[in-house]
């Protein structure tokens, strides 16, 4: 494993998307200590803000990270990058394989555009995680990203394929303009929930949460693939299986009729 140390206080935001496992499992240690990253307006080299160590191979580990460093992980195909601490935006962009453990938060628009591999974080996540990139069309489209504290707002924006699940509280408009995909909401949900909604499920563990007025109810029941999903998530978080066992039966809701959509909001009822 490669493992890179902060050592310096950094007062710009630095783009790291170029610590790619993949791309640094070419390269010598003298290499990739030669590498040039962007500080602001600024080239430096890698060595001169980390303090490189351990064997080259597909796995890279980030010691002492802060939310200035932006990008890592983008494009990510293979390999392992773990983080100790907290980064900043666009964690995971675009990437297609892979898995990235971050032990802290993130920044926003985490997942943005995944279309494959695992993102899982201990901490808490911005606004439009698994969601679409300024200018883009749609968002997260494979992979599965697990969030174990907090999502802020347009968790899933356009979201078209793959999983999100928050065992934490969700910021206002999650689901909003979803295409397709899962998103499972294990803890306290604000307004706007499936807002813009086309196509896709969400699961909300919250019963006190509520449908916007654009979806109308099918009534209450057992659903037998709800049941098979969470028996998946359980073993992706065994310590979230207690709260899974809610969905067993769920209100199922229908919109967003604003846009003609048929999405699905499956608010659990218990056993």
């Amino acid at each position: 494993m490669i493992a890179l140390r902060l050592k310096v206080m950094l007062t710009a935001a630095l783009d790291v998307s170029v610590l790619n496992p993949a791309t640094l499992n070419q390269l010598s240690i003298s290499k990739i200590q030669r590498l040039q990253l962007q500080v602001g307006r600024q080239r430096v080299r890698l060595a001169e803000l980390f303090d490189v160590t351990g064997t080259v191979d597909e796995s890279l580990e980030i010691n002492d990270a802060t939310p200035a460093l932006c990008g890592l992980g983008a494009d990510l195909r293979t390999g392992r990058i773990v983080i100790n601490g907290c980064v900043g935006d666009y964690l995971g962009r675009d990437m297609r394989g892979g898995e990235i453990v971050c032990f802290g938060d993130t920044g926003a628009w985490a997942g943005a555009g995944m279309r494959g591999g695992r993102i899982d974080v201990t901490g808490s996540v911005g606004g439009f995680a698994g969601g679409s990139t300024p200018g883009a069309t749609a968002g997260m489209k494979g992979g599965v990203i697990l969030i174990s504290k907090n999502a802020g707002a347009r968790l899933g924006d356009r979201m078209r394929r793959g999983m999100i699940v928050v065992r934490g509280a969700t910021g206002p408009y999650s689901g909003s303009q979803m295409i397709a995909g899962t998103l499972a909401l294990l803890g306290t949900t604000a307004p706007g929930l499936g807002s813009g909604m086309r196509r896709g499920t969400l699961l909300v563990a919250d019963s006190n949460a509520r449908a916007p007025s654009s979806f109308v109810t099918t009534g209450e029941f057992n659903q037998p693939f709800v049941a098979v999903l969470c028996r998946h998530l359980a073993l992706l978080k065994p310590k979230w299986r207690n709260t899974l066992k809610g969905f067993a039966r769920v209100d199922r809701w229908v919109g967003d009729r604003g846009c003609d959509g048929l999405g699905e909001i499956l608010i659990a009822r218990g056993k």
